[in-house]
């Protein structure tokens, strides 16, 4: 009779030790997968502007954002597709998107530029992020002088206070 309850004892024990640990690895897999941007509204700087940015649900940011030099504002849209983190200290969290921006000027009659980036913004704190990305853009504008269209690699660096 001893035997049987110390052998059913060692049953339970052994079948709750086995639960508990795969409990512990499914939570450790959840947050490795664990998008840092989820919930959240962010404001920051870049250079040369600022931007607003928000969560908008399964792995995807909208941004608004603006950019100015000497006469000339860029006020773009940037649409964010957001990658499984990276491990370590501090996280890093990766993504791609693409961007549509219109600039305004006194110089400037019309114009467009579009563009796609990867990249990644590391969490120096829980609320602030340091971003960095680069890709092609595509820039066309024109004045009463005429127009001009080109291709370049677009770098953008910002800090991001997320709340």
């Amino acid at each position: 009779m001893v035997k049987k309850v110390f052998l059913s004892l060692f049953m339970l024990l052994s079948f709750t030790a086995v639960l508990s640990s795969d409990v512990m690895l499914l939570e450790q897999e959840e947050a490795l997968n664990t998008n840092l941007f989820k919930g959240k509204i962010g404001v920051g700087f870049n250079w040369t502007g600022a931007q607003a940015r928000m969560d908008v649900g399964s792995n995807f940011l909208a941004e608004l954002r603006g950019q100015y030099s000497a006469n000339n504002l860029l006020v773009a849209l940037r649409g964010y597709y957001v990658l499984p983190k990276l491990t370590g200290q501090p996280p890093l969290q990766p993504y791609f998107g693409v961007e549509f921006g219109i600039p305004f000027s006194t110089v400037l009659t019309t114009g467009f530029e579009t563009g796609a980036f990867f990249g990644g913004e590391v969490f120096v704190t829980k609320d602030i992020g340091v971003g960095l990305d680069l890709g092609p853009y595509f820039i066309s504008i024109s004045s009463d002088l005429g127009s001009v269209s080109d291709i370049g690699l677009i770098i953008n660096l910002g800090v991001t206070y997320y709340f």
